[in-house]
């Protein structure tokens, strides 16, 4: 930001945007005026047993997040251990790409079962194009080995100890 002439600033981040903002108000808090994420990850509190209990809708999310994390995150795994055999396929197939990127965008939007209610075609479609025409399917795949992979850590201030 310093070079871009910007001696303070707030900041705004979702998904992966959502720890570099985090971080850069951790890395400048002087500077860092306000952040917002649309991401938010934090951990449960260590002391469980002095929460008032949680009510069935409560519990229902928490249910629901168990089972995402059971069955909705392999693609995190993937690219983290084995970035380049995805992206193989998804540089070297439209149809592949095509068939990616919508299924994270039916899973990860509240569509009722079908993607064009939350999104649609013409950005389902612009999407896949930014990725296919620019080539960077490989990149995108890199991010979670690079940041995620084993030994990597998010945060520069750990050294290199996960997070």
């Amino acid at each position: 930001m310093t070079r871009l002439g910007y001696p303070r600033f707030f900041a705004q981040g979702g998904d992966w945007g959502s720890t570099i903002v985090t971080l850069m108000a951790d890395l400048a808090p002087r500077r860092t005026r306000a952040v917002h994420v649309n991401l938010l990850v934090a951990p449960r509190p260590a002391d469980r047993g002095s929460a008032a209990p949680l009510d069935p809708a409560d519990l229902a999310l928490l249910d629901r997040g168990r089972r995402f994390r059971a069955t909705g995150v392999a693609y995190q795994q993937l690219q983290a251990t084995k970035p380049q055999s995805l992206a193989y396929g998804l540089h070297d197939s439209p149809a592949a790409l095509a068939a990616w990127l919508v299924e994270k965008f039916h899973d990860w939007t509240d569509c009722d079962g079908h993607v064009e209610n939350a999104v649609p075609r013409d950005r389902l479609l612009d999407n896949i194009s930014l990725y296919w025409l620019t080539e960077t399917a490989n990149s995108a795949s890199r991010l979670y080995f690079e940041s995620l992979g084993e030994g990597r850590t998010l945060n520069p201030r750990t050294n290199g100890r996960r997070l």
